[in-house]
Order: C-alpha cells, then structure tokens, then sequence
C-alpha cells in the first residue's frame, strides 16, 4: 500500500506516463496520467498494445516497433525513441519514451516497463532558438535592408509558421512590405 500512494503521488509530480506490458497476455497498462497528459478522457484509453501503435504518428511508427522488437528479441534490457504521439484532440505532442526490457531467470522476456515523457514544448524551444541562431547568422551576412528581409520571411517558412510577412516602418510612418514567404509558393502573389 505505501509503495502504491508513493507511486501515485510521484505520478502527480510528474505527470508523466507509466506503461506494463505484459507479453504473455498482451495486455498494456497505463497510469492515470495518460488521459490527463494526452487529452483522452479515462474511458477513450484501451489496456492493448494495439491502441497505443495507433497513436504513433504512421512515419515514425516503422522505426519504433522495430526498436522495441530489437531490443525484446535481442538481449537488450531498455529501449528509448523520439517519436510523435496523437492526442486525444487530434494534435501530436512530441514525446521520449523509455523501456526496460523484464526477463525470466532463463532470459526469456515476460514484460516491458516503459515511461513516456511529453517533450513537445522542449522540442519547439530547441527550434526556436536554432531558429534565432540561423536568423543571426543570416542578418550578419546580409547588409542590405530587402535582402534581410527576404532572408528573414524565408528562414520561417515552413519551419514557424506558414506564411511570414515583413513590413517595415518607414520615415513617413507609412508601412512598406519588403518580404514575402509562404509554404506554398503560389499564394505568395496574392499575400505580396
């Protein structure tokens, strides 16, 4: 019983999800925290292995169960991968997720035990500063005002935004538009 309260208050503090596989039944478990971290109501999750291969995104899919088939078949203890996960609310969140490979005394494997941490706004913080980083370099290189900021409009496309507009405040205090970018290259004419 105290390891169990332990367990769930360590699973309050984090919030992260906490996975047991079972190979012999098939049956997947899940803490709490996976409605709550991934937009499901309690009763959308599902105890199957099945319902949570559905929920990788499909061009990551491959290369996640051939990891987790490696490392069960293998003589792997743990397993870890990035991949993208859906949500409840049709988005995907980013996500790490951890296993450790149980075996019997003869070496043969029983269960898996994983842990998955939601590392979506650690993703886009990374891109946003790699963002900055390309941007600095480029306004270091380019020293005429038009060329900057064509520079600018096209370094966030398509990697921040669709479409990237760049006006800029003149004397007058007019507004001219010196940049235009859009991830599709025909409505660029009609944003100009």
């Amino acid at each position: 019983r105290e390891t169990a309260d332990r367990m769930h208050h360590d699973e309050l503090a984090t919030e992260d999800v906490f996975w047991d596989w079972n190979l012999a039944t098939g049956k997947l478990s899940w803490n709490s925290s996976i409605a709550r971290r991934f937009r499901y109501t309690p009763n959308e999750v599902r105890p199957s292995i099945d319902w949570h291969v559905e929920r990788i995104h499909a061009d990551d899919r491959e290369r996640v169960l051939r990891g987790v088939e490696r490392a069960i078949l293998g003589v792997e203890t743990s397993w870890s991968d990035e991949y993208r996960f859906l949500r409840g609310d049709g988005t995907y969140a980013t996500v790490l997720d951890r296993a450790h490979i149980v075996r019997n005394s003869r070496g043969e494997p029983i269960r898996v035990v994983g842990w998955i941490l939601d590392i979506t706004e650690l993703k886009a913080s990374e891109e946003t500063q790699r963002f900055f980083a390309r941007a600095s370099a480029a306004l270091d290189s380019v020293l005429e005002v038009d060329g900057t900021a064509i520079t600018l409009a096209n370094l966030g496309v398509p990697e921040l935004a669709d479409f990237c507009l760049v006006d800029l405040l003149e004397v007058d205090g007019s507004l001219h538009r010196r940049a235009v970018a859009h991830a599709d290259a025909r409505a660029e004419q009609h944003l100009g």
